[in-house]
């Protein structure tokens, strides 16, 4: 009769929905699992409203990535034991990583002494290139307070070295059976690995990529210096760099100036000119750029290059 017919429909929706609810729960279980070590627990639940398994076949997505690593790390650690070791890197790492997450990074790896984030995966994050600048300047506030607890626990201070790139990576679960990860490869993953290694060379806190920093908001620019125009090993195009040589100190106008200036003489080809240029803004403002700029100048004039276009090529990582 038609009440049984109605108590049937009912219970058919109600498997219907039950079925449908373990479903979902197994999917966030599943999603919650693959990601939680990542990113912060709100984008994972925007993972799972967004349909996203955890079977990531592979995508192009545009992101920027960061690299942080610790500087002289294999000389800092010589005299330390296996156990202060740990400690150290776990001490460095923790505001290292709450950065990031606090950014809506995602904590892509530890390797050794460095950390991987990309930012705008594994979903869209808006604002994610101001972000993972964002990031970066708070790792380099925070050190001082990593510092004091390093300090404390007998253990040397450090300083990181920081490089972010802006451009397309491949994403997805890398790996085998056995073990998977889900990380970020690709060309922009090695640019911004080269930004972190020419950030010693420059001096500067953070190094990034123009691509990135022209996509900035004016804020976030104006905190940054052009540096060089180089073609980093393992590329042919040109890479123009902008850096931080420190996120304690405002943006020295005059400074920024005289540099650009100096970079004109040497961009010529006026060596001996940029070489005094250079050494000036030194010796007035311990410029760690120009003193980069400075040693590159006398090389350059022992060197004689031909065609010389500005552009400095590395023949190192």
């Amino acid at each position: 009769d038609l009440f049984e017919i109605l108590l049937f429909s009912v219970l058919t929706l109600a498997f219907i929905e039950g079925e449908n609810f373990v479903v979902v729960h197994r999917q966030y279980r599943s999603v919650k699992s693959a990601f939680s070590t990542y990113v912060v627990p709100e984008i994972v639940d925007d993972i799972v409203e967004q349909g996203m398994s955890t079977e990531q076949k592979g995508v192009l997505k545009e992101v920027t990535v960061l690299f942080s690593d610790i500087q002289d790390f294999t000389q800092i650690t010589e005299e330390l034991q296996p156990e202060q070791i740990i400690t150290l890197l776990n001490t460095v790492f923790t505001p290292v990583t709450e950065q990031i997450m606090h950014n809506q990074g995602m904590l892509d790896k530890y390797i050794g002494d460095e950390v991987m984030a990309v930012f705008n995966a594994p979903i869209d994050i808006p604002d994610y290139r101001n972000k993972s600048v964002d990031a970066a300047i708070g790792i380099q506030t925070s050190i001082q307070d990593t510092n004091k607890q390093l300090e404390a626990l007998g253990l040397p201070p450090v300083r990181l070295s920081l490089g972010i790139a802006a451009g397309p990576v491949t994403l997805g679960n890398m790996g085998t059976a056995l073990r998977l990860s889900y990380t970020a490869v690709g060309n922009t993953v090695n640019l911004a690995a080269r930004m972190t290694s020419l950030s010693k060379i420059y001096g500067q806190q953070i190094l990034i990529t123009r691509d990135l920093w022209q996509n900035l908001s004016d804020a976030h620019k104006q905190r940054f210096q052009f540096i060089d125009r180089v073609i980093v090993k393992g590329r042919s195009k040109k890479t123009e760099l902008y850096g931080i040589e420190s996120v304690e100190s405002e943006p020295n106008e005059y400074l920024q100036t005289a540099y650009i200036r100096a970079f004109e003489l040497y961009g010529r080809g006026d060596f001996d000119q940029a070489k005094k240029a250079f050494s000036d803004l030194v010796s007035q403002y311990q410029h760690q750029a120009s003193h980069c700029l400075h040693l590159r100048c006398m090389e350059l004039i022992e060197a004689q290059p031909e065609n010389w276009n500005g552009v400095y090529k590395f023949g190192h990582k």
